[in-house]
């Protein structure tokens, strides 16, 4: 990883395995993560180790660095050439880029939906509403009680009560 997730240590490396949360079994012992922190990697450190040498070339920035590894070791040198590959193959470079493009454009499709859906929503919500005070005043109009103009537009009495009380008091501050 080319950033830190554990700031708690300077391990630049360690390795997880999937474990049961109760029992705490190992789930398998052929699973596991390998996590490397590059930017943990101290500029000091001279080992033999591997994981060392694979981060260094991992954390490697510029065409020099990838060049003089892959000439310290046979495996560096196949790793290089991969890239190479990857970097040089036209295809490929356009396939990944459509790729994360399409799902750019998903992601901007689904964001629109869901605010598009989130108008509809307020709107039919509004006209819900809007709705349910035209029937009110029309059934009242016709001289219909509270209790049967409830029933007939499937509200609760309060609810009639309110806009009945607020249109009165909407028709009083005018006059």
């Amino acid at each position: 990883m080319d950033f830190v997730r554990f700031p708690e240590d300077e391990k630049c490396y360690r390795t997880l395995h999937f474990r049961d949360d109760e029992s705490s079994e190992l789930y398998n012992d052929k699973m596991e993560i390998q996590i490397l922190e590059l930017r943990k990697l101290p500029e000091e450190v001279r080992t033999g180790e591997d994981i060392v040498d694979w981060m260094r070339f991992l954390k490697g920035k510029s065409r020099e660095e990838f060049e003089r590894m892959a000439e310290t070791s046979v495996y560096f040198g196949e790793a290089y050439e991969a890239l190479q590959r990857l970097s040089a193959d036209e295809r490929r470079r356009l396939e990944y880029e459509e790729r994360d493009k399409a799902l750019k454009d998903y992601n901007t499709q689904m964001s629109s939906a869901l605010r598009q859906g989130q108008k509809i929503g307020e709107e039919i919500g509004e006209n819900a509403g809007i709705h349910l005070v035209c029937n009110v005043l029309n059934l009242h109009a016709q001289g219909k009680s509270v209790e049967e103009i409830a029933a007939v537009c499937n509200s609760s009495i309060e609810k009639v009560q309110m806009i009945l009380q607020n249109v009165k008091s909407i028709f009083q501050k005018r006059i």
